[in-house]
Order: structure tokens, then sequence, then C-alpha cells
């Protein structure tokens, strides 16, 4: 599972149109905005287990509450990898870490839609750790 770890001043998206056979249901052309937010856009790859994804939220949540971050942003992004899982497991995945987040995470946790052409405008801060590249498993 690679990972874009990014601390924002500000994110916003909105779903255009469903890109895969499997996506989510969501409504397009509906803006979500937020600020203050730690954005983790990932990649489920072949071989990714629900422990990894367990160890990214977890360690996610560490540094945003470190940051003083109260929303979390959960963001699909097949385009960090070549060796993508099918899609629905990494559907299934993605719903698992947003059960484990809404546990996990103390704060808001907002998930952008799975399977999904998006629209992304992102503010990322200034400081020496807003940018992180993190992968987990083998």
């Amino acid at each position: 599972m690679k990972v874009l770890q990014l601390d924002v001043d500000s994110i916003a998206h909105k779903a255009v149109k469903p890109e895969a056979s499997i996506y989510e249901e969501a409504k397009a052309n509906e803006m979500h905005k937020f600020s203050n937010a730690l954005v983790l856009m990932f990649t489920v790859e072949k071989g990714d287990k629900e422990e990894y994804a367990n160890k990214l939220i977890e360690e996610g949540s560490a540094f945003a509450q470190k940051q003083k971050i109260s929303t979390l942003v959960l963001y699909p992004f097949a385009h960090l990898s070549n060796n993508l899982e099918s899609l629905d497991k990494s559907m299934a995945l993605y719903k698992h870490m947003k059960e484990y987040a809404q546990k996990e995470f103390n704060g808001t946790v907002h998930a952008a839609p799975f399977g999904w052409n998006k629209e992304l405008s992102l503010s990322i801060k200034g400081h020496p750790l807003a940018e992180q590249s993190r992968e987990y498993g083998s």
C-alpha cells in the first residue's frame, strides 16, 4: 500500500463521473471542502491486507494528533502504483479503512468516493513534514 500523507491548509474535491466498473455511490458535482486536514492519498496494491491499512490509519492519526489536526480525508488515488489490486478487493479494503478510521481517529473522517474521476484542489502547508510518502506491506 502506497500513500501520500499531506498536511493541508485546504482540500476541495468533487466527484465528476464514475471511472471504474466498480464504484461507490456518490453525488456527481457535489463539492466537499475541508481546512486544516490530513489527507491520505493511497493506492491498494496486490496482496495488501487490513493490517497495512490499520497501520496507515494509526500512523496518520498519531501525526494528526501531534499537529492538532481534527479532520482526516481518505482519498483513493490509484496513480501511485502499477501493481493495483482488483477493484472488488480494493473497494473492500477501502471500506475497512473507513470503518477503522471512524474508530481510531479522534475527529472528523471524510472519505472521497472510490472509482470516480474527481476534481481536486489542494493547498499544502509549508513545514518539513507536510508532504510524506509512505509504504506499507511488502
